[in-house]
C-alpha cells in the first residue's frame, strides 16, 4: 500500500523531481568544473613560472659573464690607453642595457611612494640585484681612473658579481611559495632587509670610492647602515685601497 502511495506521488510529481533531478546534476557538473578550471588556472600559473624562470637565467647569466669580463679587464695589460678605453665602453654599456633588461624581472620597490616625474619603470626603490649591476657599470666606465688600481676595481666588481648570484639564486629558488610575478617584493622580511643592507655597504664604499658618482641610487640603501658599520666599512676600505709600500 505505501509503495503504492510513493509512486502514485511520483508519478504525480514527476516533474518536480525532474527539476530536483536536474538542479543536483547541475551543482555537481558546475563543482566539478570549477575544480577542473583551478586546476588549469594552477598549470599555467606553473608553465608561466617556468618561463619566468628560464628568461630570468638567461638574463642572469649574460649579466654574470659581462661582470667576469668586466673583472679581468681591470685585471688586464692593455697595449694601449684607446684600447682599454673602448673595451671600457663596450662592457659599461652591456652592462648598463642588462641593468634596464632586469627590470622586466625585478620592478622596483613601491614604485607609488615616488612623486618625481621619472618614467614608471624608474620610480620607486631599484631592487638590490640591479643595484649590482649599476655599481659595476659605473666601476668598469672608471676602470683604471681617479688613483683607483686595477685589482682594486676588479676585487670590487667581484664582490657586487656574487651578492648578484645570491640574489638571482634567491629569485630561481623553487622553494619559494611567493606569487608568480611578485615573488621578489614578497619574499620574507629577513631576507629582503639583509640584501637591501648588502647593497647599502656596498653603495658606501662605491661612493668613497668614488665620489659624486652615485647621486641617486634610486633607494638610499646607504641609509640603512649605522655610523658604526659604516666607520667600519670605510676603515676597510682605506686599509684595502693603501699602497702596500706605505
Amino acid at each position: 500500500m505505501e509503495t503504492d502511495t510513493v509512486m502514485n506521488w511520483l508519478q504525480s510529481n514527476s516533474d518536480v523531481m525532474i527539476a530536483v533531478v536536474s538542479a543536483m546534476v547541475a551543482l555537481v557538473s558546475a563543482v566539478i568544473a570549477r575544480v577542473e578550471t583551478r586546476r588549469q588556472r594552477k598549470l599555467q600559473e606553473l608553465e608561466l613560472r617556468h618561463k619566468i624562470d628560464g628568461a630570468s637565467l638567461v638574463w642572469g647569466s649574460e649579466a654574470i659573464d659581462a661582470m667576469s669580463a668586466a673583472s679581468a679587464l681591470a685585471l688586464s695589460r692593455q697595449s694601449s690607453v684607446a684600447d682599454l678605453q673602448t673595451d671600457k665602453l663596450k662592457l659599461a654599456s652591456q652592462l648598463s642595457a642588462l641593468a634596464d633588461r632586469g627590470r622586466l624581472f625585478f620592478p622596483n620597490l613601491d614604485p607609488h611612494g615616488d612623486s618625481t616625474n621619472k618614467e614608471s619603470a624608474y620610480r620607486g626603490a631599484r631592487p638590490p640585484i640591479l643595484d649590482m649591476l649599476i655599481f659595476a657599470c659605473h666601476e668598469t666606465r672608471r676602470i683604471g681612473e681617479d688613483g683607483v688600481s686595477g685589482e682594486d676595481s676588479a676585487g670590487f666588481i667581484t664582490e657586487c658579481r656574487r651578492q648578484f648570484v645570491s640574489e638571482l639564486q634567491a629569485h630561481l629558488d623553487p622553494s619559494h611559495l611567493d606569487e608568480v610575478i611578485e615573488r621578489y617584493t614578497d619574499q620574507s622580511e629577513r631576507v629582503r632587509s639583509e640584501s637591501l643592507d648588502r647593497a647599502g655597504e656596498l653603495a658606501i664604499v662605491f661612493d668613497t670610492r668614488r665620489p659624486g658618482i652615485l647621486k641617486d641610487t634610486g633607494a638610499g640603501w646607504s641609509q640603512r647602515i649605522n655610523a658604526e658599520t659604516r666607520k667600519a666599512l670605510l676603515h676597510a676600505q682605506h686599509n684595502f685601497s693603501k699602497d702596500p709600500s706605505e
